[in-house]
């Protein structure tokens, strides 16, 4: 179903977020991160709120491969998340 709708919008933010949404929740981590990236890569008709949850849920994606490098890349996204919102 969400597949389907991506293809005919596949600049459907919220869509795409819902989607990476189910594949965290479904243990499909790789399916999720690719979205999550997309959202973040994208320079427009994303909010502020979306980008913060993509770095969210990235970092939590990097943690979990648990390498230096991945470590250091995820507090990036959580000092990034930090200096838009310091409640994020």
């Amino acid at each position: 179903k969400y597949k389907n709708a991506l293809a005919a919008s596949p600049q459907d933010v919220p869509l795409k977020r819902q989607l990476a949404d189910f594949y965290l929740r479904h243990r499909k981590p790789l399916d999720a991160k690719l979205l999550i990236e997309e959202i973040l890569d994208a320079h427009h008709d994303v909010s502020e709120e979306d980008r913060r949850w993509s770095r969210r849920n990235l970092s939590l994606l990097k943690v979990d491969r648990g390498k230096t490098a991945a470590l250091k890349e995820a507090l990036a996204l959580i000092e990034e998340n930090l200096k838009s919102d310091s409640e994020s």
